[in-house]
């Protein structure tokens, strides 16, 4: 018998009191529950609309501030690191240093010009008109005017006797040509050929040439397999070795057209680069090889951002060298067997590229 003070008792009688609770019920302790359970009226399910959170208003404010106070934190961190330089600014794209270099496109010019028969193993551009191009062949030197690349025309130069030139070069005015042999160097006029000064005694091999105003640059390969670097001082002619002993040997040798950098090919295959800026301490930036063979030849473009290069098989590569650090080839070569090519070198405006041979030969590239 269900007792009116027990949970159920007092539970009962509470809903059955309700107003709600119909008049009629038995008498029974367990239909009155039912019967008032029936009665009450269930309070409607809240069903959420579209887009709403199902998470609790209170269970929301607790998380949000924290994350948003996390974002802050964040975004003003990198701009502090941005402006101090250490991470770069969103809007700039980093070139990756992956990316190969275009390649170069060249085409042979004509069928060359210059004279065979003699051994020719120097030319150079003159840089005050960029299409007068000296070559020296056996005991002479020639000079060719390249306006139109496919029709060079002869311009005579004073005739003069020379034993074995191995390097030549102009001076920035163009005025002067300067010509090396194993034994001297002469400044002469490139109007009329009359000597402005010389240089004799130096019983060395000199393979490059670099001529300013004031100073004459000279690389030497020396008979202890190391390359020196000698500069001549103008006008009185006073020679003097700078800096230490470059390695190795010299078997060719091209200084850049402002003379802070030399590229030395030697026997071991490979070219050397070394930066001569500050002559006192030369500093070896990079090697490499050239995959012809040994260098016979080299020439740096007038920006000193390229460097062509031609070995014992006859092909002309092109390396960009503005990272002196890592050269990097860039393809299509320049490939014309006829001959050995013995020197290269680039027009003012590096938009050609002159091959002499063995023969005293010059073809010309178009860029």
């Amino acid at each position: 018998m269900l007792r009116a003070d027990s949970r159920l008792g007092r539970l009962v009688l509470a809903l059955a009191a309700m107003p709600q609770a119909p008049a009629e019920h038995s008498g029974r302790a367990r239909s009155r529950l039912v019967t008032a359970l029936a009665a009450q009226q269930l309070p409607a399910r809240e069903v959420p609309t579209m887009g709403e959170s199902r998470i609790p208003r209170a269970r929301r404010a607790g998380w949000l501030p924290p994350f948003v106070v996390a974002c802050v934190v964040v975004v003003t961190s990198m701009a502090a690191l941005t402006v101090l330089g250490v991470l770069p600014t969103p809007w700039q794209v980093t070139p990756r240093d992956t990316d190969p270099p275009r390649p170069e496109r060249w085409r042979l010019a004509g069928d060359g010009g210059g004279e065979p028969g003699g051994y020719a193993d120097a030319l150079a551009f003159s840089p005050q008109d960029g299409r007068t191009l000296v070559l020296a062949s056996g005991q002479r030197v020639q000079a060719w005017h390249l306006t139109d690349p496919e029709h060079p025309e002869r311009v005579d130069l004073p005739a003069r006797s020379f034993d074995g030139v191995s390097a030549l070069a102009v001076t920035p005015d163009g005025e002067t040509l300067v010509t090396a042999a194993s034994t001297e160097v002469h400044g002469l006029s490139m109007d009329t050929g009359v000597l402005r000064w010389s240089v004799a005694g130096l019983h060395d091999d000199i393979k490059a040439v670099q001529a300013g105003e004031r100073t004459v640059r000279l690389a030497v390969s020396d008979a202890d397999n190391s390359t020196s670097v000698r500069e001549i001082s103008l006008p009185g002619g006073r020679t003097a070795a700078i800096g230490r002993r470059l390695s190795p040997a010299a078997h060719a040798a091209q200084f850049s057209p402002t003379g802070d950098l030399l590229a030395l090919a030697g026997a071991d295959g490979q070219v050397h680069l070394w930066d001569v800026s500050d002559p006192e301490a030369p500093r070896r930036d990079a090697r490499f090889r050239t995959n012809g063979g040994e260098a016979t030849g080299l020439a740096f473009s007038p920006d000193a951002r390229l460097l062509a290069t031609v070995g014992h098989d006859g092909i002309v590569r092109l390396w960009d060298v503005s990272d002196t650090s890592k050269p990097r080839y860039l393809g299509r070569p320049m490939a014309d067997r006829t001959e050995r090519a013995r020197a290269l070198a680039f027009s003012s405006d590096a938009r050609l590229l002159a091959v002499v041979n063995a023969a005293g030969m010059a073809q010309v590239w178009w860029r």
